[in-house]
């Protein structure tokens, strides 16, 4: 009698052509059907069945054990010579690829298989020597069963315990559990098919012994024998009570039979946070400013291009929790589309990829090269999502050329790894201010499309390294080959310095507090109102969103508020605030401090009439997390800087009187063809620095300097400037000017935060 496991459906293949199914709740065993296939393994995907043997693939029917064929014979060539790899478990994911691990000298291999057509890829070498089944854990690993022994001598059978192992189904690389004991401390061999059954690990062996097996240690609780026994090579959990899950579909548009070039630009999550982390749009902007770029071209130019915004929107949705898995979607799905690009064989081909959306542009440049060895490829990565090292040394290798544009930012150091495949550039220099965000990498790289002229930080990285933007014959081009991979080393260009290091003043007054009420806060979602404060609650499935409207007869050029994050143990969440129905700035929970924290944003010009101001909540995890806003207050900063210095100060005093020409004739340059500075005469390049800083002139005191001074007409007028000068208020360009200032001098007031999104 076996222990039920559920009101569902196993089914087991045999080594003798045999398919079987098992109702697990009544423990009933029914022999379904023989054909002519000496099965390895079988798996259950989207209420279908298939299967592996005779090294083939097949679909088979679960009422009859009927079998189609699909494809020709598996393509299972191994890195020797000769040799092919025996197949022995297959399980296909969630996204509809199929993985087979087998048996190879001198351990084992990984391959993935086309449910389509039967296609076949090898993955890479594995640890170990796979003995039996493969099957997909809750974090998107492979559970695989095994013996740690590889070589020529090895001895993998019944004689010792089989080892289960964690495989990475991206890269192979593989972690050892333990070796399979029952609560007696006995070995168990011989676990032939392994089935996640509501996230218990169940293994059956060819005995036909059901056990309970823990995924983390290896541990295995008998469930009893299979009756009548059945000498299983392979098993599968049919669960036909859940949704349909739909096969990866490619998403390419009509390819253009005459452009032996592609661009394709691929986004990344587009979970909770919606347009304010990944938003979805940039690929089509990005692939605007490509072809508006490719059309200045020259008519006679050697490659036609077809550019290719690509979506995947439905994939890459999801909680934080999820990244990894979307992670892997792109990458199965890289893979799909690289196949298919791989047959129109493309002389060269150009990838943007984003975020999480690396993993797909990494799969599709892969799969495309095993196509197309001797193509040109380059990989441009933005932010890229790699959580782990295997993706850190993958990314990039084997391009033509790849580089890794990145900023460290709120999204973490799961972005911000140094590939050492590609070039990569740190882009967090040319924010001017604070750390931006994870946008960041792809609006400077967007830069060097759209740009005349690049920032000379960034010559020889970026579009104009690209060969699209190459106008001459294809063979005097090679700039990507003649430069070698930094081996890592960021690209740390200097900080771009503002317009000058004058000082600045900035005198700040507050008023027009904002309160809140049912007449001008229009909320969604949990939102408690008071009457200086309001407190938003958002969980995965619902945010909170607070409209206020601006009622104000005094113009305003800033805002500042409170803020204090709080919620469940683990909870994440992004506040973004937006005025006049744009997104404007956004504060991370993971990474400001804890308490209330008061946060001061300036704006981009005066503002004088009604508006909206808009609070919006997100979640990044399961847990509820809120936030509570209070003083707010709209307000205006009036700027000051040191004024210029007019000819004939030459003590930096702002007048000009009998103490300057003092000075000057103590020092005896007029005339004299001797180099002079300020102090010394040389005021001809008035007006103009300040008074640490003078203006420079021609180095002389001469007439052209006594000319200066006397047509400024300033001698014994008293001061002609203030200490400080007022300043209109900052175009864009002066914020971040001023913001570079306040930084670097430690000027920024008290507690008080600027961020600007």
């Amino acid at each position: 009698m076996v222990t039920p496991l559920s009101a569902k459906t196993v089914y087991f293949v045999e080594g003798n052509s045999w398919l079987s199914s098992m109702d697990v709740d009544s423990s009933t065993v029914s022999r379904i059907g023989r054909s002519n296939v000496s099965w390895d393994d079988v798996a259950w995907f989207n209420n279908q069945l298939f299967g592996v043997g005779n090294e083939r693939f097949f679909e088979i029917s679960p009422e009859n054990g009927l079998v189609r064929q699909i494809g020709n014979q598996l393509d299972l060539s191994t890195p020797w010579p000769f040799i092919s790899a025996d197949p022995k478990g297959l399980t296909i994911s969630s996204e509809g690829i199929a993985y087979l691990v087998a048996d190879e000298f001198p351990s084992g291999g990984l391959f993935t298989i086309n449910l389509n057509n039967g296609d076949t890829r090898r993955v890479g070498s594995l640890p170990f020597t796979p003995r039996g089944d493969a099957v997909f854990d809750a974090l998107g690993n492979l559970a695989v069963t095994g013996c740690t022994e590889t070589g020529l001598r090895r001895q993998c059978d019944d004689s010792r315990a089989d080892d289960l192992w964690s495989t990475n189904p991206l890269t192979g690389d593989s972690s050892r559990i333990g070796s399979i004991k029952d609560e007696s401390g006995r070995n168990v061999a011989g676990v032939d098919g392994l089935m996640n059954v509501d996230d218990r690990l169940i293994g059956i062996t060819g005995r036909g012994d059901l056990y309970d097996i823990d995924w983390s240690t290896a541990r295995a609780t008998s469930l009893g024998t299979v009756e009548p026994r059945i000498l299983a090579t392979g098993a599968t959990y049919a669960d036909t009570q859940g949704a349909a899950v739909n096969r990866l579909e490619s998403r390419l548009p009509m390819l253009d039979l005459s452009a032996n070039g592609l661009i394709i630009n691929a986004h990344g999550w587009t979970g909770p946070f919606g347009s304010l982390i990944e938003s979805v749009p940039w690929v089509d902007e990005m692939a605007a400013a490509q072809k508006d770029r490719l059309s200045r071209l020259p008519a006679n130019s050697p490659i036609k291009w077809q550019v290719i915004p690509y979506h995947w929107e439905e994939l890459a949705g999801g909680t934080r929790d999820d990244l990894t898995h979307i992670m892997n979607v792109g990458t199965s799905l890289g893979l799909l589309e690289g196949g298919i690009i791989g047959q129109r064989q493309y002389d060269h081909l150009y990838i943007f990829a984003s975020s999480a959306g690396a993993g797909f542009g990494n799969g599709l440049m892969q799969e495309y090269l095993r196509h197309n060895p001797g193509a040109q490829v380059h990989i441009v990565f933005a932010d890229a999502y790699t959580p782990n090292q295997s993706q850190v040394a993958q990314y990039g290798r084997g391009a033509t050329y790849a580089e890794h544009w990145f900023a460290i930012d709120s999204t973490g150091a799961a972005t911000e790894q140094l590939l050492p495949g590609a070039h990569n550039v740190n882009v967090d220099a040319f924010d001017g201010l604070l750390e931006f965000g994870h946008f960041v990498p792809r609006q400077e790289y967007l830069k060097t499309i759209i740009s005349a002229t690049v920032n000379p930080d960034l010559a020889g990285y970026g579009w104009q390294q690209t060969l699209m933007d190459w106008t001459g014959p294809i063979q005097e081009w090679a700039p990507w080959k003649e430069r070698p991979i930094n081996n890592g080393e960021a690209v740390l260009p200097a900080l771009n310095p503002p317009p000058s290091g004058r000082p600045v003043r900035v005198d700040e007054r507050l008023d027009n507090q904002l309160r809140f009420t049912a007449a001008n806060v229009t909320a969604e979602g949990n939102v408690q109102l008071g009457s200086l404060d309001m407190v938003l609650s958002a969980t995965p499935r619902r945010e909170a969103l607070a409209p206020v409207k601006i009622q104000s007869s005094q113009p305003y050029n800033l805002l500042s508020l409170n803020v204090q994050f709080s919620g469940e143990a683990g909870a994440e969440g992004l506040l973004s605030i937006g005025l006049g129905g744009e997104n404007r700035w956004t504060l991370d929970q993971r990474t400001v401090a804890g308490g209330i924290q008061n946060y001061i944003f300036p704006l981009d010009q005066d503002y004088v009439d009604d508006g909206t101001l808009t609070f919006r909540l997100v979640n990044f995890t399961s847990s509820e997390t809120q936030v509570l806003i209070s003083n707010v207050i709209l307000g205006r900063d009036t700027v000051f800087r040191a004024p210029d210095l007019r000819a004939g100060d030459a003590d930096h005093d702002l007048d000009f009187d009998q103490l300057d020409i003092v000075k000057v004739m103590l020092a005896g340059k007029y005339l004299s063809g001797e180099v002079a500075t300020w102090g010394e005469g040389d005021w001809n390049g008035a007006p103009g620095g300040w008074a640490d800083s003078p203006p420079p002139g021609d180095g002389m005191f001469d007439q052209l300097d006594i000319v200066a001074a006397l047509k400024g007409n300033n001698y014994l007028r008293g001061a002609y400037a203030a200490e400080w000068e007022l300043v209109m208020v900052p175009e864009p360009s002066t914020i971040q000017y001023l913001g570079w200032l306040l930084t670097t001098a430690g000027l920024i007031w008290g507690n008080k935060k600027f961020l600007m999104n």
